[in-house]
């Protein structure tokens, strides 16, 4: 779809907790490259490979005369075979092509020349595959009866689609279950039936080549293009898109699924976090504030659109908790943000899909002062989520010690345990309807397959943030709302983490009142080096504003003689003495 709007996107969607009593569809999608990235819906990746990698006495790179190899004709690094081996492969780059705005995975290649081997000559042959579970592991697939998918070449050409199973990948003889398919210029759709594949004649003739196929230990789907004698053509492109598993229901190691409408739920008798109905809302029981983030500090787009205020001395988003009647039971407040997703970002290499988010910190970074979970009785977090728009799931990430900078390790950018490697769970949409959840710390996962990964246990002794995330393709969009967050069994968040000093912020330190046309705004808390206060709408759109300089008090008056009546904001935006930031925002009602 195009830029997420609201009228369509959040009104239109349904959840499949309602539409289904199954939480996912028969047919499981393997992707359609919406996304843009590498990444598959089954969590794992795409790849090219070429005619030159192979290890047998018959490959090339064994050959007397190797003759010139194939290659796929996009950015790629050389690195070694396997460790130990000289030998020099390309790393490809996967990309994904698109047109007229429908994106889909391509492989622009050019054929080498023959080569000798022991039965004659070596065909040059490229293709490009994708991972259905991690390296060494397999995905059972019983069940499903065939895959379906679109395909095109840039000229006519045979391609043969294959399956791979564990057994040979052991076995290293890309000994595939395979069918041969005629590809057109034109996109074709094609359902092969997994019973019709067979192994090639070369594996079959050969008694140590023949593997019964076993469905249970599915790994690789594959599409290859193998020159033959009457190819005229050295260069083209092949292009997959759409690809399903027919009758086979796939559900994320990662998800959560004891999830439960709010109507039909309890709340746990103890460990209330955050109800978002005191005021200050933003606060939690342990003191520390909810907050909203983006990708923007790793060069993303993502914007909250209604939700949260960009601090423009930050940089940071500051979470605006929403109306009267926003909360889960109708009457009460929740935290609530309506989203965009922008493009996904290349990092380093790495293609990470944009998000947005809401959060809070367990922690006090300038001390160095983590939560301790364990001794004050939790073992689980308890809370209300809504999820709905074009995503089918968001993600809870509880980070620890390992995660976060603190005072003894201020520059930290990467968790201990990986970049991007947080222990998590996903949960499934919700449409528009509130659902309840228990998540024990013990169920929560970790990514140990990624590359770096470090899976050091969670430690719910030294704990320090609690996240929701929305995270997905380019121009999708919906809301995610938390309310009523528990950590069941906590009698009193009594921490070590915000011992109060004598100077330090707190949001009853700003005070705000509209009187005779105009709005007053007091401080009086720690002394504030730079700064400024302003006077803002809902929008976020700056009336007026004044600037702080070296003060603990501060007396201010904005008129509001040109304002319509309605809800404001006094936002103060500012640094202390000790260089730590103030984000404060106090809401104001103007009636005229």
């Amino acid at each position: 779809m195009g830029r997420f709007t609201r009228k369509t996107a959040l009104l239109g969607l349904a959840s499949v907790l309602i539409a289904s009593s199954s939480l996912f569809a028969v047919d499981s999608k393997l992707d359609d490259h919406e996304d843009g990235t590498n990444q598959n819906d089954f969590l794992y990746y795409w790849y090219y490979y070429d005619d030159n990698s192979g290890v047998g006495a018959d490959d090339r790179p064994q050959s007397e005369t190797p003759g010139t190899p194939s290659v796929i004709n996009v950015p790629f690094e050389e690195k070694n075979r396997r460790p130990g081996d000289s030998h020099m492969v390309k790393d490809y780059k996967f990309t994904v092509g698109e047109e007229g705005g429908n994106k889909y995975a391509t492989m622009p290649f050019t054929f080498g020349s023959t080569w000798k081997t022991s039965y004659g000559e070596g065909k040059p042959y490229v293709g490009m595959g994708t991972m259905l579970t991690e390296e060494g592991k397999a995905l059972d697939l019983t069940g499903a009866t065939a895959v379906s998918f679109r395909i095109r070449g840039s000229t006519d050409m045979t391609v043969d689609f294959k399956v791979q199973t564990l057994d040979i990948d052991e076995d290293s003889t890309f000994g595939y279950y395979q069918t041969n398919i005629a590809v057109t210029t034109d996109w074709q759709q094609y359902t092969i039936l997994l019973s019709e594949l067979d192994q090639p004649p070369w594996a079959k003739n050969d008694a140590d080549k023949k593997f019964a196929f076993d469905i249970t230990q599915c790994t690789k789907l594959a599409w290859e293009v193998q020159k033959e004698d009457n190819m005229m053509v050295t260069e083209g492109t092949l292009d997959v898109d759409d690809i399903v598993i027919i009758d086979y229901e796939w559900v994320s190691p990662f998800m959560f699924t004891n999830v439960v409408p709010v109507a039909s739920s309890t709340l746990p008798a103890s460990g209330l976090f955050s109800s978002f109905d005191e005021n200050p809302s933003n606060v939690s029981k342990l003191g520390t504030y909810w907050y909203a983030y983006n990708d923007a500090e790793i060069g993303g787009a993502s914007e909250v659109l209604d939700g949260a205020l960009l601090d423009e001395t930050t940089g940071r988003l500051l979470i605006t908790i929403a109306e009267e009647g926003s909360g889960s039971d109708g009457v009460g407040k929740g935290a609530k943000l309506m989203y965009a997703i922008g493009p996904t970002i290349d990092k380093e290499g790495v293609d990470v899909q944009g998000f947005v988010g809401i959060g809070c910190n367990l922690y006090d970074s300038a001390n160095a002062m983590y939560w301790n979970a364990t001794s004050a009785g939790a073992n689980s977090v308890y809370f209300h989520y809504i999820a709905h728009g074009d995503l089918n799931q968001i993600t809870v990430e509880i980070s620890d010690f390992y995660d976060v900078a603190d005072k003894n390790s201020p520059t930290k950018k990467i968790s201990d345990r990986g970049d991007g490697v947080l222990w998590f769970i996903d949960l499934p949409a919700t449409g528009e309807e509130w659902y309840a959840v228990q998540i024990p710390f013990s169920a929560l996962k970790i990514h140990e397959s990624w590359e770096g990964a470090n899976a050091i246990p969670f430690d719910p002794t030294r704990m320090a943030k609690l996240q929701f995330k929305a995270q997905g393709p380019e121009n999708s969009g919906g809301v995610i709302g938390v309310d009523n967050i528990y950590f069941p069994g906590v009698a009193e968040f009594a921490l070590p983490v915000l011992k109060p000093a004598k100077q330090a912020v707190r949001v009853s330190d700003l005070k705000v009142n509209y009187i005779n046309g105009k709005v007053n705004v007091t401080w009086d808390g720690a002394r504030l080096a730079k700064g400024k206060v302003s006077l803002i709408n809902s929008q976020g759109a700056v009336f007026a504003s004044s600037s702080v300089t070296k003060t603990s008090k501060l007396s201010e008056k904005f008129s509001a003689e040109k304002l319509a009546a309605g809800m404001y904001f006094v936002k103060l935006s500012a640094t202390d003495v000790n260089g730590k930031s103030v984000a404060i925002m106090s809401p104001v009602q103007i009636v005229k």
